[in-house]
């Protein structure tokens, strides 16, 4: 039976490194037969030990392959030690620093684990721990040509500087009393944690005025003036002179639909009504001789805080005068002269000769037998004490009369006249 000679090519490279110590190694080995013929293609068992010491020293990792390695057209088998199954030890926690390490070699040239054929040499350095080995004895310090890097920030960064890089002062210890009164002093460590991570669009900061603030706003951030007194006549006699501090905090939070508001006589005023709102008459006199010779040029201010009593006279509420509704009000003084009538009903009443004189004289005692056996004839001086009382005639109650308010009552008598009007 021929013997097979095993010819051991080694390359070791760390591909994993921490000092000079590999995690795996590559390694190689070329098998010949008695013949020195190569043995190629065939599926090769193998196992890989660690000796320490020497080349019978102690085991201390040993490790196969599944699947088997295979050789190539040149009778070259590689494998990577630290990266099959390992029998015995970890390949990771050899400390390759405590003596010589020698690798033993066992070959099955069938495939199997019958392994027939071994060989041991002495792990040696290679290249690339021969390298790390010369870093450990630099002194000294290094010269540095990078024109990038001189001219950054970070060329400025000295060792005391990372070892105190978490160790900056506490807000209590800060003495620039420019910091302590900025804005960066309330800056956390939060915040810089998220400082990069603003919205791509952030529609509230784009519609606000922050977002036209630029880089000469911040530089004159804590210049601005402890006191200002205005000189702008324009703004002084503004209605903008009148907003506080407290008004701007709640600018934009109105209501989307305030229906009081909306309701109100208030919603109807324009920008043009504000420009004049300062312009109002102090006093008025009123030159309008429909209205001074109207009944309504009689009422007083007396009169108009009892505007809203409610008539509790049964008399009045089954009387004509109960149907009377706010569009007659406002037509009141605006009835056509006695020339103009054309109703043939108002023309045959009794109603068709009341003149001017007749209601001058309303109050003085009557002679007329028709109006003495009417139902006014009954009408006394108490009753009308009651006139304004409490009103329960459903009628009334849901008349335009019945919406006036005390405020409409208070600014009765200060309307503007025609004239006044823009």
């Amino acid at each position: 039976m021929k013997k097979t000679i095993l010819t051991l090519t080694m390359l070791i490279i760390a591909t994993i490194v921490l000092a000079q110590t590999p995690r795996k190694m590559s390694y190689q080995a070329v098998i010949r037969d008695t013949d020195n013929k190569l043995i190629i293609n065939k599926s090769i068992g193998m196992r890989i030990s660690i000796l320490q010491g020497s080349a019978t020293g102690t085991e201390i990792f040993k490790e196969l392959y599944n699947p088997n390695p295979h050789s190539n057209a040149n009778g070259l088998v590689t494998i990577e030690i630290g990266g099959g199954v390992a029998v015995t030890g970890n390949f990771e926690t050899i400390d390759w620093t405590n003596g010589l390490y020698f690798i033993k070699t066992e070959i099955d040239p069938l495939g199997g684990t019958n392994y027939t054929i071994s060989g041991t040499s002495q792990l040696l350095s290679v290249p690339f721990a021969i390298h790390s080995q010369t870093a450990e004895k630099i002194t000294g310090t290094l010269a540095e040509t990078d024109p990038v890097f001189k001219s950054s920030a970070a060329n400025s960064i000295k060792q005391s500087d990372i070892l105190n890089w978490n160790n900056k002062l506490g807000s209590s210890d800060e003495a620039d009393p420019f910091f302590t009164k900025s804005v960066a002093h309330s800056i956390t460590g939060i915040d810089t944690a998220y400082w990069n991570k603003k919205l791509n669009a952030e529609t509230a900061f784009n519609a606000s005025v922050a977002r036209k603030i630029t880089a000469n706003d911040t530089l004159r951030w804590s210049k601005k003036l402890d006191s200002f007194t205005e000189a702008d006549p324009f703004f002084t006699n503004s209605v903008a002179h009148a907003i506080t501090g407290i008004d701007t905090a709640y600018w934009n939070k109105k209501l989307n639909a305030e229906t009081a508001f909306n309701a109100s006589v208030a919603r109807k005023i324009t920008a043009d009504d504000t420009l004049r709102w300062s312009k109002k008459l102090d006093s008025f006199t009123e030159t309008d001789p429909l209205f001074i010779n109207s009944v309504a040029h009689a009422i007083s201010a007396g009169d108009t805080t009892r505007w809203n009593r409610k008539e509790a006279d049964p008399v009045f509420a089954i009387s004509p005068a109960n149907s009377i509704k706010q569009s007659d009000i406002l037509n009141w003084n605006n009835k056509l002269g006695s020339s103009d009538e054309t109703d043939p009903f108002f023309t045959k009443s009794v109603a068709h000769s009341i003149t001017g004189i007749d209601t001058a004289n309303w109050n003085k005692k009557e002679t007329d037998p028709v109006f003495s056996t009417s139902v006014a004839h009954a009408i006394s001086a108490v009753d009308t004490t009651r006139w304004n009382r409490k009103e329960a005639d459903p009628v009334f109650a849901i008349s335009p009369a019945n919406s006036i308010k005390q405020s409409d009552i208070l600014n009765w008598n200060n309307k503007l006249g025609s004239s006044d009007e823009t």
